[in-house]
């Protein structure tokens, strides 16, 4: 969620964009939260999970059988129980989302690759069935279709370019108020990008476990969101001295700007730690 202000000045279908993949989960789970809240109150859950990938989210409307001590199964329930909720909450579900999938089940799926059987819930919506026992509702909805632009028209410049400024934010504010070296570079070369972060020499022995766990969860947590172009590699290092088209570089004062500079750093907190590696 904190990066999510950085991308209001993008282009439309960039913002779009990057909304499905960092928040787009979020904004399914809150548009049921929002929309069938009169449910709740019904004895029905609302359950949203993730589907078999990041981009895939699945909406189950289910009513408990609560048998005491925290036992609970799903009973049957009747469509007409919930359509007055239901059908609303779907028409706009299909104007914000791309549903793929939506079913009023009446069986349960053989095995967890399948897909629940029943009725679509369109037809039952059309036929103005109103008396007819299901086991759930079944929505599944693809997160990244509404993405009509193909790789080439992504300004990936601007958006890594945001990314590596938002770092430079949270590692600053994560080891303020000590010295730490810190600068990053962005560069680009025949469509690939690479993010280095720079902690200069003798790094390892200026953090401790847990603020490297941090460093590297920070990362891995980065590096995920933007797998699925295949383009960027981020990763920390002491310094690098880049040949290829340096797209952002952003240095704070206590980074070394010449060799000689390294003599005047203050002793590190964990000396000796860097030479476990």
């Amino acid at each position: 969620m904190k990066y999510l202000k950085l991308y209001e000045s993008f282009t439309t279908p960039l913002k779009s964009h990057m909304m499905s993949v960092i928040t787009g989960f979020r904004k399914v789970s809150d548009f049921c939260d929002e929309y069938l809240a009169f449910l709740k109150d019904e004895g029905f859950v609302t359950k949203v999970s993730r589907g078999d990938s990041n981009s895939v989210a699945i909406i189950n409307i289910l009513k408990p059988a609560y048998y005491g001590a925290g036992i609970h199964n799903n009973k049957d329930y009747n469509w007409s129980e919930v359509k007055d909720d239901v059908i609303p909450f779907y028409e706009i579900l299909k104007e914000r989302f791309d549903v793929v999938v939506a079913t009023a089940v009446t069986k349960f799926p053989g095995s967890a690759s399948e897909e629940p059987s029943g009725i679509e819930l369109d037809d039952l919506i059309e036929s103005d069935i109103t008396d007819k026992n299901i086991r759930y509702v079944y929505i599944k909805i693809n997160l990244d279709t509404d993405i009509k632009e193909s790789k080439e028209v992504m300004d990936f410049d601007k958006m890594y370019k945001t990314v590596a400024e938002q770092l430079f934010i949270d590692i600053s504010d994560e080891f303020i108020g000590r010295f730490f070296p810190l600068k990053i570079v962005l560069d680009e070369l025949d469509g690939n990008y690479n993010m280095s972060i720079c902690l200069a020499m003798g790094w390892m022995d200026r953090i401790n476990d847990k603020e490297q766990d941090w460093l590297d969860e920070l990362i891995r947590d980065m590096q995920e969101q933007f797998s699925e172009y295949n383009n960027i590699y981020i990763g920390y290092l002491g310094d690098t001295f880049s040949r290829k088209r340096i797209v952002f570089q952003k240095e704070n004062d206590a980074f070394p700007k010449k060799s000689d500079d390294y003599m005047e750093f203050p002793k590190p907190p964990n000396p000796g730690r860097g030479d476990q590696y």
